[in-house]
């Protein structure tokens, strides 16, 4: 949970989604992150990690919403989770799967 003082902002809940999560990514593919903070407020930084590396940042949209399109993913099991502010809140992890078409995991 996280609190600004000032205009009195608590965030209750940060949410992840990876593109197609439960559908693994061909090698090559671009992975949309996107994280949801609850409730919906625009501006909000929102950082996304893969396997504990920052891969990015991006600020909430009117709907809560932050994206990240992450490229150049190489065939691998990757654990993704988001963070909001200095790491006060974060998401579940959840996994992404990038698979070689040629070669599988």
């Amino acid at each position: 949970m996280i609190s600004f003082e000032t205009g009195k902002l608590t965030v209750t809940d940060v949410d992840i989604d990876a593109s197609a999560s439960n559908t693994p990514l061909a090698l090559g593919s671009n992975a949309t992150l996107r994280a949801r903070v609850s409730p919906a407020v625009s501006g909000i930084s929102v950082s996304f990690y893969m396997d504990g590396i920052l891969k990015g940042s991006s600020l909430t949209d009117g709907t809560g919403n932050a994206i990240l399109i992450v490229s150049g993913l190489v065939a691998e099991v990757y654990e993704v989770k988001a963070t909001i502010g200095s790491e006060c809140s974060e998401s579940e992890v959840i996994f992404l799967l990038i698979y070689d078409p040629n070669g599988g995991f």
